[in-house]
């Protein structure tokens, strides 16, 4: 990702939100983390640059008293000639000690990468999957708040870059336990979490390059729910006029997600295909203006009114000619 202080500022704000309301609403109890940290390729030639930052937002959810699932998105920063993140998925295996107020972790998943490499030419927009291996000791003060530190190995494909990552952080528990530590497991939702919904928004696209150009974007989202946990998303999305994208198509995506602190909140992680035209794509390839790309989007709801919501969406398109965008959205929508 790049913009990388803007970046933080969206996952700060989008998380302080969450947190903010928190307390008011008795729900759910899933945990969410921030950190940030140092990243350093073991790869990298000695003349290069090995070290950069590292920062991660996590959420997590018990599987019963020793097992547990996260889902995370890892910014590795900026090593020499690579400009690498992804989302991952895994699982942990866990221990409480002293009254359950720490908790010991090691955890194994899949990280799904994307690294911005450097090229004679140019840059190319390598995507991948890595191993994700990580140890976690988790600090619960009180039946909120938790401290942690971890230590990530990503083990990478001979195309892209082995590392570690060393990174601490604060996460809450969105529902107090009913005894101090980590909840083994998560009530059970009652109903779909959004039904029918409608947003409107605006925002801007930052191009996965060198030097990040970046424009205003805009989209129109239809949301409806299959089941309390899967929603089908259908939307059209303008991704602005950069210098090296113009863009813009149709999305549709299945998206994961849970409602809770009584449904005022609703986090989701969908994932489709996105079907558009780059009226820029024929300098960069060659080819037609037409293509078909992935989108992922990490998304997050707050609603403030019977049938009104806010929605903030960051939107990973994932292309086959290197044009790799991050669409970063909030919007106003309308439940039904």
């Amino acid at each position: 990702m790049r913009l990388n202080g803007t970046a933080r500022a969206s996952c700060a704000w989008l998380l302080g939100g969450v947190l903010w309301g928190a307390p008011a609403f008795p729900a759910v109890a899933q945990e969410l983390t921030y950190f940030e940290g140092a990243t350093n390729s073991i790869d990298t030639p000695l003349n290069l640059k090995s070290d950069s930052y590292a920062w991660k937002v996590e959420y997590r959810q018990g599987l019963g008293e020793h097992f547990e699932f996260s889902y995370s998105w890892l910014n590795e920063g900026h090593v020499t000639a690579h400009h690498r993140d992804g989302s991952s998925l895994q699982l942990w295996a866990r221990e409480t000690v002293f009254d359950r107020r720490l908790s010991l972790a090691l955890g194994a998943g899949a990280f799904r990468y994307y690294d911005t490499a450097e090229e004679s030419d140019g840059f190319h927009d390598a995507h991948g999957f890595a191993g994700l291996f990580s140890a976690d000791a988790s600090v619960y003060p009180g039946k909120r708040w938790i401290l942690r530190g971890e230590v990530n190995r990503v083990l990478a494909p001979s195309r892209s870059f082995d590392t570690w990552d060393f990174v601490l952080g604060v996460g809450y528990q969105l529902t107090p336990p009913e005894e101090a530590g980590p909840r083994p497991w998560p009530a059970r939702q009652a109903r779909n979490a959004t039904n029918n919904e409608i947003t409107l928004f605006a925002g801007w696209t930052v191009v996965n390059s060198l030097d990040s150009p970046n424009s205003l974007a805009a989209s129109l989202e239809y949301r409806r729910s299959l089941s309390r946990y899967f929603d089908v998303v259908a939307s059209f999305l303008y991704e602005g006029d950069s210098r090296l994208v113009h863009r813009g198509g149709f999305i549709v995506q299945g998206s994961f997600g849970r409602a809770f602190l009584r449904d005022r909140v609703a986090l989701s992680v969908g994932a489709g295909l996105y079907i558009a035209v780059d009226k820029r794509r024929n300098a960069a390839s060659g080819g037609s203006d037409e293509t078909l790309a992935g989108m992922v989007t990490p998304s997050v709801s707050y609603r403030f009114a019977e049938h009104w919501h806010a929605r903030f969406s960051w939107n990973r398109a994932v292309t086959t000619y290197d044009r790799d965008t991050e669409v970063r959205q909030i919007g106003i929508g309308y439940r039904f």
